[in-house]
C-alpha cells in the first residue's frame, strides 16, 4: 500500500476534487431521497467507480518504451419514481492508456419513461438498431472505442387492435458524434447523425423493420479535411416458429465526398451488406447457423 501511495501521491492530489465532488453528490442524493420520501416520491441513487492503473512497457515500432496510465471514472444515477432518470460520468484520465487525457464531466443525460407509449432520452447515449447493420453505437474502453451520440432519442410504441393485435415501434435518433483515433489522437472525425427506425409485428412471431440513417461529417486524412454525406437504408425481418428463429437483413451504404485539395472532384461510392441467421434452441441447448 505504501508503494502505491508513493506512486500516486501527485496524481491523487489532482483527483481530490473528483472524490470530494462525488461524495457531495452522493450525500445530496441520499438527503434528497429521504426528504422526497415524505411526499410519496420514490427516489433511488446509485454510484459506481472504476479505477485503472498500469505501469510497465510496450513495444512501438519494435522499440521497448515505458508505459504508465491512470484512469478513474465514476457514473452516478438518480431515478425518480422509475419515470425520470438523471445520469452523469465524471472522469480523470491522466495519463490515459489510449487517447487524450481528460479531466471533467464526460457524459450526462436525462431520460423520461413515464408513459408506456413514449420514451425520451437527451444527452449522451449508445444504441443499436436490430443487429447493427446500419447503426451500431457502443463504447469499449479496452480498445479505446466510443461512438456514442450527444443528442436526443425518442421512442414510440403502441399496440393496435385486440382480436388481431398489431405492434408498432418507431424510434428517432439525432445528434452529434465524434470519433478520435487512439493512435493518431490529432485525428478527429465529426458527424451529425439522423436515424429513423420503424418496426411492425403484423403476426405473432413475425417482425418487419426498416431503418434509414443520414449523416454529414468531416474526416481528416494526411493534413486534408474531407466533407462527406452518407445514407444507409436497411430492411430486416425476424420470424419465430416453435424452436426456430430466422433473421435476415440487407443494408446499402451510399457516400458522397466533396472536392478538396487532395481530390479536386467529388467522389461517390456504394456498398452492400447482407446478414442472415437461423437459430435453434431446445432443452437449454442452442445452435446458430
Amino acid at each position: 500500500m505504501q508503494a502505491i501511495i508513493s506512486v500516486f501521491g501527485s496524481r491523487l492530489s489532482r483527483t481530490a476534487f473528483v472524490i470530494c465532488l462525488f461524495v457531495s453528490i452522493l450525500s445530496l442524493l441520499i438527503i434528497t431521497s429521504l426528504s422526497y420520501s415524505q411526499i410519496n416520491l420514490n427516489v433511488k441513487a446509485s454510484l459506481s467507480n472504476t479505477l485503472r492503473y498500469g505501469n510497465g512497457y510496450e513495444y512501438i515500432s519494435s522499440q521497448k518504451k515505458p508505459k504508465e496510465y491512470f484512469e478513474n471514472y465514476a457514473d452516478a444515477r438518480l431515478i425518480v419514481n422509475e419515470d425520470f432518470i438523471f445520469g452523469a460520468r465524471l472522469e480523470v484520465s491522466d495519463p490515459i492508456e489510449y487517447g487524450v487525457n481528460y479531466k471533467g464531466l464526460k457524459k450526462r443525460y436525462f431520460e423520461y419513461k413515464g408513459m408506456e407509449m413514449v420514451q425520451l432520452r437527451a444527452g449522451d447515449f449508445w444504441d443499436i438498431v436490430s443487429r447493427g447493420m446500419s447503426l451500431n453505437l457502443f463504447e469499449d474502453r479496452s480498445i479505446a472505442y466510443d461512438t456514442g451520440i450527444d443528442g436526443v432519442r425518442v421512442i414510440f410504441k403502441n399496440t393496435f387492435g385486440k382480436k388481431n393485435p398489431i405492434k408498432l415501434k418507431a424510434m428517432f435518433i439525432g445528434g452529434d458524434l465524434e470519433y478520435r483515433d487512439f493512435i493518431d489522437t490529432s485525428r478527429l472525425e465529426t458527424y451529425k447523425v439522423r436515424s429513423l427506425n420503424i418496426e411492425c409485428s403484423p403476426l405473432k412471431g413475425l417482425t418487419l423493420g426498416g431503418n434509414y440513417v443520414y449523416s454529414k461529417g468531416t474526416v481528416p486524412s494526411a493534413g486534408v479535411v474531407t466533407n462527406l454525406s452518407a445514407e444507409i437504408p436497411e430492411g430486416y425481418l425476424s420470424f419465430n416458429i416453435y424452436d426456430f428463429q430466422f433473421y435476415a437483413s440487407y443494408a446499402r451504404k451510399h457516400i458522397i465526398t466533396d472536392p478538396n485539395n487532395a481530390y479536386p472532384v467529388s467522389l461517390s461510392t456504394n456498398g452492400d451488406g447482407f446478414y442472415s441467421s437461423v437459430n435453434f434452441s431446445k432443452w437449454s441447448l442452442g445452435a446458430t447457423f
